[in-house]
């Protein structure tokens, strides 16, 4: 019986392990189609030489790509020297703009990232204390305090990761959706303007022909009583 539960918390852990490994390493990340990048784009660009370089889309053509680094330089690629490319998934807004990596960082916050990691870790302690305590009951004796504070440790660390790393995708969620609302307001305050200075144009061109019309008008007037007046200095005559 101990074997075997050794042998199966073994298991477990390891492939506890694994899934940290695996949501470590993907995250974010996906893999990109140079035909489908866009200027601002944020992309790791894996060479054939083995080299990767990190930054953001600056210059695109059909046999090259420029890249601006985080120190400011741009490097230009040869597309047949690229082997692959991979980055954060792109967000379009509602026009289908791209949203820049470094528009979401700045106004992303970490709020839920503490709060999913606080409590996270909270209740994965509480499993882990429970797990070690069953755990030590069926390999050693009785309230093994070292083995029951390893588990402990162990589920706390795991289970805060995932909690915290939750959090951080709905920190960056809810940061995509501030800024699209902004760009979706001001997208309709520029509406609203533009509407508005068209029916200010139209109103005036209004103005400006009503006026016209009674200039016109004050004109046949005049002219009329001009004829007028010339004809009585006629029959006078």
């Amino acid at each position: 019986m101990r074997q075997f539960v050794i042998k199966w918390s073994v298991v477990v852990w390891i492939a506890a392990a694994l899934m940290l490994d695996f949501f470590h390493c993907s995250g974010l990340q996906m893999s990109l189609r140079p035909v489908d990048l866009n200027l601002n784009q944020t992309v790791d660009i894996h060479l054939v030489d083995g080299a990767c370089i990190s930054g953001v889309i600056a210059q695109m053509s059909s046999d090259r790509i420029g890249v601006l680094t985080v120190d400011r330089n741009i490097i230009e690629l040869n597309r047949d020297t690229i082997d692959y490319i991979t980055g954060p998934e792109p967000i379009f807004d509602s026009q289908g703009i791209l949203v820049p990596e470094k528009d979401i960082e700045s106004v992303q916050n970490s709020l839920n990232l503490t709060t999913h990691a606080v409590f996270g870790g909270l209740i994965s302690l509480g499993v882990g204390l429970f797990s070690g305590a069953l755990l030590s009951d069926q390999v050693y004796k009785p309230d093994n305090v070292e083995f029951i504070a390893s588990v402990s440790a162990l589920s706390t660390a795991c289970g805060g990761y995932f909690f915290a790393r939750s959090g951080a995708i709905k920190d960056r969620e809810v940061a995509i959706e501030k800024i699209i609302k902004q760009r979706n307001d001001l997208s309709s305050d520029i509406r609203l303007a533009e509407e508005a200075d068209e029916k200010l144009i139209r109103e005036r061109i209004e103005t400006l022909i009503r006026e016209q019309n009674e200039k016109n008008l004050e004109i046949d007037s005049l002219r009329r009583e001009i004829r007028a007046l010339d004809m009585e200095s006629e029959n006078s005559q």
